[in-house]
């Protein structure tokens, strides 16, 4: 009885090891996509393990990784053609142009090719300051759509802008000064997705970089870039 039990238990932990030693399917094209989707969203998150966690895992994917992010990603750079059009559209009531524009102005953000005054008068302006302010503040674009609401530049290096007793947010009111005392999500993403382009150091990744450093050189995910193509030169 008992050497039956042995072969048994044996056989079956044979079985275990066959099932573990089988090598795992391998993810199709659209499983593959989703995740890293779902990663590429993980690294706009406030919290650092979450946003670590995705970009290991990220970097995991290797080529198709450094193709995803040379889909998603372009150089910080904005022209006063597309500025003009974009706050056109931004102050229509139009819905999907508004939310086309705001979408854009989320990561080529308005201030690469503003002046603080131009900013100031846009800001003056009913038909778009209100969208536009949630654009510099990096919140939801409805977020002054009703109430109250009043901004200033105590400072001239921010806007601060109240909305009843919910908002008081800074915003930075040149590039140089966008992520120290106000944060842009989709540029802490970029900067984490520069890392993890270093990281890969492949003749395509270093490609991507070399676009990305061409950006504006005063926005952080641009000097990233250019740190990170000089290290791996």
């Amino acid at each position: 009885m008992h050497r039956r039990h042995f072969m048994s238990a044996g056989s079956l932990a044979l079985g275990v090891s066959a099932v573990a030693a089988a090598p795992s399917p391998k993810p199709t094209s659209e499983q593959q996509r989703k995740g890293l989707e779902s990663m590429w969203a993980d690294l706009l998150s406030t919290d650092e393990y979450v946003a670590s966690r995705a970009a290991l895992r990220f970097a995991a994917f290797g080529g198709a990784a450094v193709t995803f992010t040379a889909e998603h990603l372009r150089s910080l750079r904005l022209s006063k053609q597309l500025l003009d059009e974009l706050l056109r559209d931004l102050g229509r009531g139009d819905a999907k142009r508004v939310e086309n524009a705001y979408r854009t102005f989320a990561y080529l953000d308005p201030r690469l090719a503003m002046t603080k005054q131009e900013l100031c008068d846009a800001l003056l302006n009913p038909d778009l300051n209100r969208v536009l302010a949630a654009v510099l503040c990096d919140l939801p674009i409805d977020a002054f759509a009703e109430g109250e609401w009043h901004w200033y530049s105590p400072d001239n290096q921010v806007f601060c802008f109240t909305c009843g007793k919910i908002i008081n947010r800074l915003a930075a009111i040149t590039v140089a000064n966008i992520g120290k005392r106000d944060r842009k999500a989709t540029w802490v993403r970029a900067t984490r997705a520069v890392a993890v382009l270093e990281f890969l150091d492949t003749p395509q990744s270093r490609a991507v970089l070399d676009d990305l450093a061409t950006g504006h050189p005063d926005a952080v995910p641009t000097k990233a870039a250019k740190l990170a193509r000089d290290r791996g030169k």
